[in-house]
Protein backbone atom coordinates (compact mmCIF):
# COMPACT_ATOMS: atom_id res chain seq x y z
CA UNK A 1 0.00 0.00 0.00
CA UNK A 2 2.50 2.26 0.78
CA UNK A 3 4.50 1.56 -2.37
CA UNK A 4 1.71 2.26 -5.05
CA UNK A 5 1.43 5.15 -2.99
CA UNK A 6 4.97 6.66 -3.06
CA UNK A 7 4.50 5.38 -6.65
CA UNK A 8 1.34 7.78 -6.86
CA UNK A 9 4.09 10.93 -5.65
CA UNK A 10 6.34 10.30 -8.10
CA UNK A 11 4.62 10.36 -11.36
CA UNK A 12 2.66 13.18 -10.11
CA UNK A 13 6.29 15.12 -9.42
CA UNK A 14 7.62 13.96 -12.57
CA UNK A 15 4.49 14.80 -14.38
CA UNK A 16 4.74 18.29 -12.92
CA UNK A 17 8.57 18.71 -14.14
CA UNK A 18 7.42 17.50 -17.05
CA UNK A 19 4.90 20.20 -17.84
CA UNK A 20 6.91 22.80 -16.75
CA UNK A 21 9.42 21.67 -19.31
CA UNK A 22 6.89 21.35 -21.87
CA UNK A 23 6.13 24.93 -21.29
CA UNK A 24 9.42 26.46 -21.68
CA UNK A 25 9.55 24.28 -25.38
CA UNK A 26 6.27 26.25 -25.78
CA UNK A 27 7.98 29.62 -25.21
CA UNK A 28 11.22 28.24 -27.11
CA UNK A 29 13.15 27.24 -24.73
CA UNK A 30 14.58 23.57 -25.95
CA UNK A 31 17.58 22.56 -23.58
CA UNK A 32 17.39 19.00 -22.30
CA UNK A 33 16.44 17.97 -19.32
CA UNK A 34 18.51 16.69 -16.45
CA UNK A 35 17.06 12.83 -16.25
CA UNK A 36 18.00 12.81 -12.65
CA UNK A 37 15.57 15.06 -11.36
CA UNK A 38 12.70 12.72 -12.24
CA UNK A 39 11.55 9.51 -10.03
CA UNK A 40 11.60 8.31 -13.70
CA UNK A 41 14.61 8.75 -15.35
CA UNK A 42 12.73 6.89 -18.86
CA UNK A 43 10.17 9.63 -19.02
CA UNK A 44 12.97 12.72 -19.46
CA UNK A 45 14.98 10.50 -21.43
CA UNK A 46 12.33 9.63 -24.08
CA UNK A 47 11.62 13.68 -23.36
CA UNK A 48 15.15 14.23 -24.53
CA UNK A 49 14.88 12.39 -27.11
CA UNK A 50 11.34 13.79 -28.21
CA UNK A 51 13.17 17.27 -28.11
CA UNK A 52 15.91 16.14 -30.13
CA UNK A 53 13.72 14.83 -32.89
CA UNK A 54 11.46 17.99 -32.57
CA UNK A 55 14.50 20.51 -32.76
CA UNK A 56 16.17 18.64 -35.39
CA UNK A 57 13.08 18.43 -37.41
CA UNK A 58 12.69 22.35 -36.79
CA UNK A 59 16.50 22.34 -38.05
CA UNK A 60 16.13 20.67 -41.58
CA UNK A 61 12.43 22.65 -41.78
CA UNK A 62 14.55 25.97 -41.51
CA UNK A 63 18.01 25.08 -43.20
CA UNK A 64 15.74 23.57 -46.30
CA UNK A 65 13.58 26.75 -46.02
CA UNK A 66 16.77 28.61 -46.30
CA UNK A 67 18.07 26.73 -48.86
CA UNK A 68 14.69 27.70 -50.61
CA UNK A 69 14.87 31.14 -50.71
CA UNK A 70 18.64 30.88 -51.49
CA UNK A 71 17.20 29.70 -55.12
CA UNK A 72 14.06 31.85 -54.45
CA UNK A 73 15.95 35.01 -53.31
CA UNK A 74 18.60 35.28 -55.87
CA UNK A 75 15.72 36.93 -58.32
CA UNK A 76 19.05 37.26 -61.08
CA UNK A 77 16.51 35.75 -64.25
CA UNK A 78 13.52 38.01 -62.85
CA UNK A 79 15.77 40.97 -62.87
CA UNK A 80 17.41 40.13 -66.35
CA UNK A 81 14.03 39.61 -67.74
CA UNK A 82 12.58 42.79 -66.61
CA UNK A 83 15.35 44.53 -67.76
CA UNK A 84 15.47 42.89 -70.88
CA UNK A 85 12.05 43.49 -71.30
CA UNK A 86 12.50 47.15 -69.99
CA UNK A 87 15.13 47.55 -72.76
CA UNK A 88 12.68 45.38 -75.19
CA UNK A 89 10.01 48.13 -74.37
CA UNK A 90 12.31 51.28 -74.44
CA UNK A 91 13.66 50.06 -78.05
CA UNK A 92 10.46 49.48 -79.43
CA UNK A 93 9.18 52.93 -77.97
CA UNK A 94 11.83 54.21 -79.86
CA UNK A 95 10.86 52.30 -82.36
CA UNK A 96 7.25 53.83 -81.84
CA UNK A 97 8.62 57.48 -81.87
CA UNK A 98 10.50 56.82 -84.65
CA UNK A 99 8.16 55.67 -86.97
CA UNK A 100 5.87 58.19 -86.13
CA UNK A 101 8.44 60.34 -86.84
CA UNK A 102 8.94 58.83 -90.51
CA UNK A 103 5.32 58.80 -90.94
CA UNK A 104 5.41 62.07 -90.37
CA UNK A 105 8.01 62.63 -92.96
CA UNK A 106 6.50 60.90 -95.20
CA UNK A 107 3.61 62.85 -95.14
CA UNK A 108 5.82 66.48 -96.06
CA UNK A 109 7.25 64.48 -98.49
CA UNK A 110 4.20 63.24 -99.92
CA UNK A 111 2.94 67.07 -99.63
CA UNK A 112 6.32 68.41 -101.18
CA UNK A 113 6.01 65.98 -103.92
CA UNK A 114 2.36 66.97 -104.29
CA UNK A 115 3.31 70.74 -104.47
CA UNK A 116 6.28 69.77 -106.79
CA UNK A 117 3.96 67.74 -109.27
CA UNK A 118 1.61 70.92 -109.08
CA UNK A 119 4.22 72.88 -110.07
CA UNK A 120 5.48 70.42 -112.93
CA UNK A 121 2.37 71.00 -114.19
CA UNK A 122 1.91 74.76 -114.35
CA UNK A 123 5.39 74.80 -115.81
CA UNK A 124 4.50 72.58 -118.23
CA UNK A 125 1.85 74.40 -118.53
CA UNK A 126 3.32 77.94 -119.39
CA UNK A 127 5.93 76.21 -121.28
CA UNK A 128 3.46 75.36 -123.55
CA UNK A 129 1.70 78.43 -123.62
CA UNK A 130 5.06 79.74 -124.41
CA UNK A 131 5.44 77.53 -127.37
CA UNK A 132 2.58 78.55 -128.71
CA UNK A 133 3.02 81.95 -128.30
CA UNK A 134 6.60 82.06 -129.82
CA UNK A 135 4.89 80.22 -132.49
CA UNK A 136 2.76 83.06 -133.02
CA UNK A 137 5.56 85.58 -132.27
CA UNK A 138 7.42 83.66 -135.40
CA UNK A 139 4.66 84.01 -137.42
CA UNK A 140 4.25 87.94 -136.86
CA UNK A 141 8.23 88.33 -137.11
CA UNK A 142 7.94 86.38 -140.69
CA UNK A 143 5.35 88.81 -141.50
CA UNK A 144 7.31 91.64 -140.71
CA UNK A 145 10.71 90.98 -142.25
CA UNK A 146 8.25 90.17 -145.89
CA UNK A 147 6.62 93.62 -145.13
CA UNK A 148 9.79 95.25 -144.99
CA UNK A 149 11.38 93.15 -147.51
CA UNK A 150 8.12 94.84 -149.98
CA UNK A 151 8.62 98.36 -148.61
CA UNK A 152 12.61 97.81 -149.33
CA UNK A 153 11.77 96.59 -152.73
CA UNK A 154 8.96 99.54 -153.24
CA UNK A 155 11.40 102.39 -152.32
CA UNK A 156 14.32 100.83 -153.86
CA UNK A 157 11.64 101.22 -157.05
CA UNK A 158 10.87 105.12 -156.00
CA UNK A 159 14.61 105.41 -156.30
CA UNK A 160 15.13 104.24 -159.54
CA UNK A 161 12.59 106.74 -160.59
CA UNK A 162 13.81 109.77 -158.94
CA UNK A 163 17.18 108.93 -160.56
CA UNK A 164 15.34 108.97 -163.72
CA UNK A 165 13.88 112.28 -162.36
CA UNK A 166 17.20 113.32 -161.78
CA UNK A 167 18.48 112.59 -165.30
CA UNK A 168 15.39 114.51 -167.10
CA UNK A 169 16.43 117.25 -164.75
CA UNK A 170 19.56 116.99 -166.13
CA UNK A 171 18.71 117.07 -169.16
CA UNK A 172 16.50 120.17 -169.12
CA UNK A 173 19.49 121.69 -167.36
CA UNK A 174 21.22 120.81 -170.24
CA UNK A 175 18.53 121.99 -172.70
CA UNK A 176 18.41 125.56 -170.95
CA UNK A 177 22.35 125.83 -171.23
CA UNK A 178 22.00 125.55 -174.73
CA UNK A 179 19.54 127.69 -174.80
CA UNK A 180 21.21 130.32 -172.72
CA UNK A 181 24.21 130.44 -175.48
CA UNK A 182 21.92 130.48 -177.97
CA UNK A 183 20.14 133.86 -176.86
CA UNK A 184 23.86 135.20 -175.97
CA UNK A 185 24.71 134.42 -179.88
CA UNK A 186 21.27 135.74 -181.04
CA UNK A 187 21.92 138.98 -178.88
CA UNK A 188 25.34 139.43 -180.34
CA UNK A 189 23.82 139.18 -183.59
CA UNK A 190 20.93 141.65 -183.03
CA UNK A 191 23.36 144.17 -182.02
CA UNK A 192 25.01 143.62 -185.38
CA UNK A 193 21.87 143.94 -186.73
CA UNK A 194 21.25 147.48 -185.33
CA UNK A 195 17.47 148.77 -185.41
CA UNK A 196 16.61 145.93 -187.71
CA UNK A 197 17.50 143.41 -185.04
CA UNK A 198 15.75 145.19 -182.20
CA UNK A 199 12.60 142.64 -182.00
CA UNK A 200 15.10 140.06 -182.41
CA UNK A 201 17.13 141.10 -179.39
CA UNK A 202 14.04 141.67 -177.04
CA UNK A 203 13.15 137.81 -178.05
CA UNK A 204 16.86 136.97 -177.58
CA UNK A 205 16.57 138.60 -174.36
CA UNK A 206 13.72 136.67 -173.17
CA UNK A 207 14.72 133.45 -174.05
CA UNK A 208 18.31 134.04 -172.26
CA UNK A 209 16.02 134.76 -168.90
CA UNK A 210 14.05 131.81 -169.48
CA UNK A 211 16.99 129.55 -169.71
CA UNK A 212 18.32 131.27 -166.83
CA UNK A 213 15.13 130.33 -165.25
CA UNK A 214 15.07 126.79 -166.27
CA UNK A 215 18.48 125.84 -165.03
CA UNK A 216 17.93 127.54 -161.53
CA UNK A 217 14.96 125.92 -161.14
CA UNK A 218 16.74 123.11 -162.51
CA UNK A 219 19.32 123.23 -160.23
CA UNK A 220 16.82 123.32 -157.04
CA UNK A 221 15.16 120.55 -158.51
CA UNK A 222 18.16 118.70 -158.64
CA UNK A 223 18.67 119.69 -155.33
CA UNK A 224 16.06 118.67 -153.79
CA UNK A 225 16.24 115.40 -154.97
CA UNK A 226 19.35 114.24 -154.56
CA UNK A 227 18.29 114.80 -150.93
CA UNK A 228 15.82 112.93 -151.28
CA UNK A 229 17.82 110.04 -152.67
CA UNK A 230 20.08 110.76 -149.74
CA UNK A 231 17.26 110.28 -147.46
CA UNK A 232 15.42 107.27 -149.48
CA UNK A 233 19.49 105.77 -149.01
CA UNK A 234 19.71 106.38 -145.36
CA UNK A 235 15.89 104.59 -145.22
CA UNK A 236 16.86 101.90 -147.08
CA UNK A 237 19.86 101.30 -145.31
CA UNK A 238 17.92 101.18 -141.79
CA UNK A 239 15.43 98.93 -143.80
CA UNK A 240 17.91 96.97 -144.59
CA UNK A 241 19.33 97.20 -141.05
CA UNK A 242 15.91 96.81 -140.10
CA UNK A 243 15.15 93.20 -141.58
CA UNK A 244 18.54 91.84 -140.71
CA UNK A 245 17.48 92.30 -137.55
CA UNK A 246 14.55 91.34 -137.65
CA UNK A 247 16.19 87.61 -139.94
CA UNK A 248 18.24 87.91 -136.71
CA UNK A 249 15.43 87.85 -134.14
CA UNK A 250 13.66 85.41 -136.04
CA UNK A 251 15.94 83.29 -136.38
CA UNK A 252 17.31 83.53 -132.14
CA UNK A 253 13.80 83.09 -131.82
CA UNK A 254 13.66 79.89 -133.98
CA UNK A 255 16.57 78.72 -131.50
CA UNK A 256 14.98 79.93 -128.37
CA UNK A 257 11.85 77.52 -129.73
CA UNK A 258 13.66 74.69 -130.29
CA UNK A 259 15.29 75.07 -126.62
CA UNK A 260 11.69 75.10 -125.24
CA UNK A 261 10.12 72.50 -126.90
CA UNK A 262 13.51 70.13 -125.41
CA UNK A 263 12.72 72.00 -121.58
CA UNK A 264 9.16 70.97 -122.49
CA UNK A 265 9.70 67.75 -123.62
CA UNK A 266 12.28 67.42 -120.69
CA UNK A 267 9.42 68.64 -118.16
CA UNK A 268 7.20 65.88 -119.40
CA UNK A 269 9.75 63.27 -118.64
CA UNK A 270 10.25 65.38 -115.24
CA UNK A 271 6.19 65.47 -114.91
CA UNK A 272 5.71 61.88 -115.71
CA UNK A 273 8.63 60.96 -112.79
CA UNK A 274 7.63 62.86 -110.45
CA UNK A 275 3.89 61.39 -111.23
CA UNK A 276 5.05 58.02 -110.60
CA UNK A 277 6.84 58.84 -107.54
CA UNK A 278 3.78 60.73 -106.15
CA UNK A 279 1.99 57.34 -106.43
CA UNK A 280 4.99 55.42 -104.85
CA UNK A 281 5.28 57.77 -102.01
CA UNK A 282 1.25 56.91 -101.81
CA UNK A 283 1.96 53.56 -101.55
CA UNK A 284 4.65 54.12 -98.94
CA UNK A 285 2.35 56.28 -96.78
CA UNK A 286 -0.02 53.29 -96.84
CA UNK A 287 2.90 51.11 -95.99
CA UNK A 288 4.29 53.10 -93.22
CA UNK A 289 0.71 53.85 -91.69
CA UNK A 290 0.38 49.76 -91.27
CA UNK A 291 4.27 49.77 -90.37
CA UNK A 292 3.37 52.52 -87.46
CA UNK A 293 -0.01 50.53 -86.69
CA UNK A 294 1.61 47.43 -86.18
CA UNK A 295 4.74 48.79 -84.12
CA UNK A 296 1.99 50.74 -81.91
CA UNK A 297 -0.30 47.23 -81.52
CA UNK A 298 3.69 45.64 -80.46
CA UNK A 299 4.41 48.22 -78.21
CA UNK A 300 0.79 47.70 -76.78
CA UNK A 301 1.61 43.66 -75.91
CA UNK A 302 5.22 44.47 -74.73
CA UNK A 303 4.05 46.67 -72.17
CA UNK A 304 1.16 43.78 -71.66
CA UNK A 305 4.19 41.76 -71.44
CA UNK A 306 6.20 43.62 -69.23
CA UNK A 307 3.27 44.13 -67.01
CA UNK A 308 2.75 40.53 -66.80
CA UNK A 309 6.46 39.70 -66.22
CA UNK A 310 6.49 42.66 -63.64
CA UNK A 311 3.44 40.86 -61.81
CA UNK A 312 4.98 37.60 -61.83
CA UNK A 313 8.12 39.26 -60.03
CA UNK A 314 6.32 40.42 -57.66
CA UNK A 315 3.86 37.80 -56.86
CA UNK A 316 7.41 35.81 -56.61
CA UNK A 317 9.05 38.76 -54.24
CA UNK A 318 5.83 38.13 -51.94
CA UNK A 319 6.25 34.14 -51.94
CA UNK A 320 9.60 34.91 -51.10
CA UNK A 321 8.66 37.05 -48.41
CA UNK A 322 6.45 34.97 -47.14
CA UNK A 323 8.77 31.98 -46.83
CA UNK A 324 11.72 34.24 -45.73
CA UNK A 325 9.24 35.24 -42.52
CA UNK A 326 8.34 32.02 -42.17
CA UNK A 327 12.09 30.73 -41.65
CA UNK A 328 12.37 33.35 -39.67
CA UNK A 329 9.89 32.97 -37.50
CA UNK A 330 10.44 29.27 -37.29
CA UNK A 331 14.65 29.60 -36.72
CA UNK A 332 13.71 32.22 -33.86
CA UNK A 333 11.26 30.39 -31.91
CA UNK A 334 11.16 26.61 -32.91
CA UNK A 335 14.50 25.80 -33.95
CA UNK A 336 17.93 25.57 -32.02
CA UNK A 337 20.75 26.07 -34.58
CA UNK A 338 24.13 25.77 -34.51
CA UNK A 339 26.64 28.65 -35.27
CA UNK A 340 27.19 26.84 -38.72
CA UNK A 341 23.92 27.00 -39.43
CA UNK A 342 23.53 30.83 -38.44
CA UNK A 343 26.67 31.18 -40.58
CA UNK A 344 24.32 29.99 -43.51
CA UNK A 345 21.54 31.42 -42.63
CA UNK A 346 23.31 34.82 -42.27
CA UNK A 347 24.91 34.12 -45.88
CA UNK A 348 21.79 33.95 -47.54
CA UNK A 349 19.64 36.70 -45.48
CA UNK A 350 22.16 39.21 -47.34
CA UNK A 351 21.57 38.08 -50.62
CA UNK A 352 17.81 38.67 -49.57
CA UNK A 353 18.72 41.66 -48.37
CA UNK A 354 20.59 42.46 -51.40
CA UNK A 355 17.90 41.56 -53.63
CA UNK A 356 15.49 43.80 -51.85
CA UNK A 357 16.89 46.39 -53.13
CA UNK A 358 16.35 45.26 -56.83
CA UNK A 359 12.68 45.12 -55.60
CA UNK A 360 12.99 48.20 -54.38
CA UNK A 361 13.93 49.66 -57.10
CA UNK A 362 11.27 47.91 -59.36
CA UNK A 363 8.61 49.07 -57.09
CA UNK A 364 7.74 45.13 -55.38
CA UNK A 365 8.53 46.46 -51.99
CA UNK A 366 9.22 50.47 -50.77
CA UNK A 367 12.08 49.55 -48.35
CA UNK A 368 12.86 52.41 -45.56
CA UNK A 369 16.29 53.92 -45.17
CA UNK A 370 16.42 52.04 -41.63
CA UNK A 371 15.78 48.62 -42.90
CA UNK A 372 19.28 49.73 -44.95
CA UNK A 373 21.24 51.91 -43.27
CA UNK A 374 22.48 49.49 -39.94
CA UNK A 375 24.73 47.09 -40.62
CA UNK A 376 25.58 46.35 -36.52
CA UNK A 377 21.39 45.50 -36.43
CA UNK A 378 21.59 42.58 -38.72
CA UNK A 379 21.91 39.49 -37.16
CA UNK A 380 25.16 38.99 -39.05
CA UNK A 381 26.30 42.27 -37.96
CA UNK A 382 25.01 41.77 -34.41
CA UNK A 383 27.00 38.21 -34.37
CA UNK A 384 30.25 39.87 -35.46
CA UNK A 385 30.35 43.05 -32.96
CA UNK A 386 29.36 39.98 -30.22
CA UNK A 387 32.62 37.97 -31.48
CA UNK A 388 35.46 38.00 -28.91
CA UNK A 389 37.77 34.87 -29.39
CA UNK A 390 40.60 36.53 -31.79
CA UNK A 391 40.80 33.66 -33.10
CA UNK A 392 37.81 34.23 -35.65
CA UNK A 393 37.99 38.23 -35.01
CA UNK A 394 41.72 38.35 -36.37
CA UNK A 395 41.16 35.87 -39.09
CA UNK A 396 41.69 37.32 -42.69
CA UNK A 397 38.29 35.32 -43.40
CA UNK A 398 36.38 37.30 -40.38
CA UNK A 399 38.00 40.46 -41.74
CA UNK A 400 36.80 40.21 -45.57
CA UNK A 401 33.52 39.22 -44.41
CA UNK A 402 33.09 41.96 -42.23
CA UNK A 403 34.60 44.73 -44.57
CA UNK A 404 32.39 43.10 -47.82
CA UNK A 405 29.30 43.42 -45.55
CA UNK A 406 29.73 46.89 -45.22
CA UNK A 407 29.70 47.11 -48.52
CA UNK A 408 26.89 45.19 -49.16
CA UNK A 409 25.22 47.84 -46.76
CA UNK A 410 26.86 51.10 -48.27
CA UNK A 411 25.92 50.39 -52.05
CA UNK A 412 22.35 49.70 -50.77
CA UNK A 413 21.99 53.28 -48.95
CA UNK A 414 23.80 54.64 -51.98
CA UNK A 415 21.31 52.70 -54.34
CA UNK A 416 18.35 53.52 -51.92
CA UNK A 417 18.97 57.20 -52.24
CA UNK A 418 18.98 57.16 -56.23
CA UNK A 419 15.88 55.45 -56.44
CA UNK A 420 13.84 58.33 -54.45
CA UNK A 421 15.99 60.57 -56.71
CA UNK A 422 13.87 59.03 -59.84
CA UNK A 423 17.69 58.00 -60.75
CA UNK A 424 17.01 54.72 -61.81
CA UNK A 425 20.37 54.00 -63.79
CA UNK A 426 22.08 55.17 -60.53
CA UNK A 427 19.81 52.75 -58.26
CA UNK A 428 20.82 49.90 -60.57
CA UNK A 429 24.85 50.64 -60.67
CA UNK A 430 24.44 50.83 -56.66
CA UNK A 431 22.46 47.84 -56.76
CA UNK A 432 25.38 45.77 -58.57
CA UNK A 433 28.13 47.39 -56.95
CA UNK A 434 25.96 45.66 -53.72
CA UNK A 435 26.02 42.35 -55.48
CA UNK A 436 29.13 42.29 -56.49
CA UNK A 437 30.38 42.88 -52.71
CA UNK A 438 27.22 40.13 -51.35
CA UNK A 439 29.68 37.60 -53.71
CA UNK A 440 32.41 38.16 -51.92
CA UNK A 441 30.79 37.98 -48.35
CA UNK A 442 29.49 34.80 -50.04
CA UNK A 443 32.67 33.41 -50.36
CA UNK A 444 33.95 34.93 -47.34
CA UNK A 445 31.39 32.93 -45.06
CA UNK A 446 32.12 29.79 -46.82
CA UNK A 447 36.21 30.62 -45.35
CA UNK A 448 34.95 32.22 -41.53
CA UNK A 449 32.63 28.41 -41.64
CA UNK A 450 35.77 26.91 -41.81
CA UNK A 451 37.64 29.36 -39.76
CA UNK A 452 34.95 28.67 -37.04
CA UNK A 453 34.84 25.29 -37.12
CA UNK A 454 38.65 25.31 -36.39
CA UNK A 455 37.82 26.37 -32.74
CA UNK A 456 36.03 23.42 -32.25
CA UNK A 457 32.52 25.02 -33.11
CA UNK A 458 31.96 22.51 -35.51
CA UNK A 459 28.53 21.65 -35.10
CA UNK A 460 25.85 21.80 -37.97
CA UNK A 461 22.35 20.36 -39.12
CA UNK A 462 22.12 17.37 -41.19
CA UNK A 463 19.86 18.29 -43.89
CA UNK A 464 18.89 17.16 -47.19
CA UNK A 465 20.06 19.54 -49.98
CA UNK A 466 17.54 20.63 -52.96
Amino acid sequence: MLGKKKEKNTSAADNTLLMEMMDKAIAGDFSQIDTSAFGDPQVAEKYNELLKSFVALNNNFVLRLNNSMELIGDSSRVRDMIEELRSQTTAINDMSGSSQELGTSIQNIQDAVYTIQEKTHTVMEDAHSCVDEMNSSIEIVDASVANVLQINEQIADFQAKAAQINEIIDMVKKVANKSGLLALNASIEAARAGEAGRGFAVVANQVKDLSANTTQSAEAAMAYVQELMTGISALVESINNTATQLTDGNASIHRSLESMEHISSSMSLVSSEVDHIYGEINTQSALTEAFVASIDTIAASYDDLSNGCVNVGDQLYKISRLIDNLRSDVARRRAKLYTQDWLTIYEVDHLIFTWRQYNNIADFETLVIDQINNPKGCKFGKWANAQTDTRITGSAAFKRAYKNHEDIHTHSVNAWHAKQANNREEAIRHFNLAYDAYLLFSADMKDLKAVVAATGDNMESEIQRI
